[in-house]
């Protein structure tokens, strides 16, 4: 073999590492790219909503609803501590009602109102309980929503009607901002009036 041979051996071997080097650096990054690693899951489980149900005691009977029931059921309403006396129309008669009021602060536009008010909503509870809709004592306007529930026995009739409405100054403030085309925003004042009347004729 000549000098140029010998010279020739030097490079091959240089170029022979290199070529191993890259093929097992190949293969290193080959293998760990086509491999999945679990990733940890950092985000928290949804926790259930309540159930309306829930918040009201099962054991309660239909003869067991009345207003000192519902003051204490809707105990994030600061009630007035004694009830009245009142006359309401109800299907062409005027009847002789007890009846609480109270007040409840709607802190922001984002906060679920109708949560706030869903134990005395809750239509199935009611008709769980022996009382049914009563669509002569439901209204809705901008301002304010009524809504009501009825029970039959013996011939007598129980009826529990609920009215909210939103305090006038705040009610004031939502209809400018509706002229202007302005955003309202809360906290907003409201009064919920509750009215009780039992063993009826009907």
């Amino acid at each position: 073999m000549n000098q140029k041979g010998f010279a020739l051996i030097p490079i091959l071997l240089i170029l022979l590492l290199v070529g191993a080097t890259s093929f097992s650096a190949y293969l290193y990054f080959s293998k760990n790219s086509t491999e999945i690693k679990p990733v940890a899951n950092t985000v928290p489980p949804i926790s259930p909503a309540p159930s309306i149900s829930t918040k009201i005691p099962d054991e309660v009977g239909t003869e067991d609803i009345d207003l000192d029931y519902i003051k204490r059921l809707m105990s994030d309403i600061t009630w007035e501590e004694s009830s009245e006396s009142a006359l309401t129309y109800y299907n062409n008669e005027t009847l002789p009602v007890e009846s609480i009021e109270g007040t409840f602060l709607l802190k922001s536009r984002e906060e679920d109102f109708y949560s706030l008010l869903s134990p005395i909503r809750d239509e199935e509870y009611w008709n769980t309980k022996g009382w049914k809709d009563d669509g002569s004592l439901a209204a809705d306007g901008v301002t304010g929503s009524a809504w009501g529930f009825y029970t039959e026995k013996d011939g007598k009739r129980r009826i529990i009607n609920f009215h909210y409405e939103m305090d006038k100054e705040d009610g004031e403030r939502m209809f400018k901002a509706r002229e202007t085309l302005t955003e309202f925003k809360c906290p907003c004042k409201y009064s919920i009036d509750v009215f009780f009347a039992s063993n009826f004729g009907i």
